[in-house]
């Protein structure tokens, strides 16, 4: 008697690494080559899965773009946190160096360019990506500004907008030089660029001042 074939879904039940497999070289594919220079055949061959196997998973490339971006974004939901120390000087220091280190990271940059390109054809995923990177960066800041606060350190009326404002002062320009310019500078993460982030910022948000605007 001949043995009954399993329905795909059984077969998928499986062989749950497959999955994972297709995921991982589809992942590192984009960010070398960008999603528009990476063929599903090259995805099949550095996964070692066939292309039926590629498009039991995943019904396009499109398809597949969008489930390695979620994975991403859950990857990345995980605790960050930057804790006040008593030294609001020596605490912002380190966190410009922090924000700036991350954000110029090879991988971060890979993942910047290639989202880039795609939000345009993707904005829901360009808004999946943004919010679990640059938006949850921001809000995790504007937490430890009120703690710098809370313990006198400095004085933000807006958390938020300041979390914004520092953002941009450590991270804008290094990383728009990184992205147009093929890689970053070494200055930009450099103790003395840090501490003139910490001092500008300082100096704006400095306790007791007359005015916050």
């Amino acid at each position: 008697m001949a043995k009954r074939k399993r329905p795909v879904t059984e077969e998928l039940a499986a062989r749950p690494s497959k999955r994972s497999d297709i995921l991982k070289a589809a992942r590192e594919l984009f960010l070398e080559h960008g999603f528009a220079s990476t063929s599903v055949d090259a995805v099949v061959a550095a996964s070692g899965v066939s292309k039926p196997t590629v498009y039991s998973h995943f019904s396009s490339k499109e398809a597949l773009l969008e489930a390695v971006v979620r994975a991403e974004a859950e990857r990345l939901d995980r605790p960050i946190e930057f804790r006040p120390t008593g030294d609001p000087v020596r605490d912002l220091e380190r966190v410009a160096h922090a924000l700036t280190a991350m954000a110029l990271a090879p991988e971060t940059l890979a993942w910047d360019r290639m989202m880039a390109g795609e939000a345009r054809r993707k904005p829901d995923l360009g808004r999946v990506f943004f919010d679990c990177g640059p938006r949850r960066v921001v809000a995790v800041l504007a937490e430890f500004f009120r703690q710098l606060a809370a313990g006198g350190g400095i004085e933000v009326p807006d958390p938020e907008g300041a979390a914004e404002f520092f953002f941009g002062m450590a991270v804008g320009l290094p990383l728009l030089r990184a992205q147009l310019t093929g890689g970053p500078d070494p200055r930009d993460a450099s103790p003395a660029r840090c501490r003139e982030v910490a001092a500008r910022f300082l100096r704006a948000y400095a306790p007791n001042r007359p005015n916050h605007q």
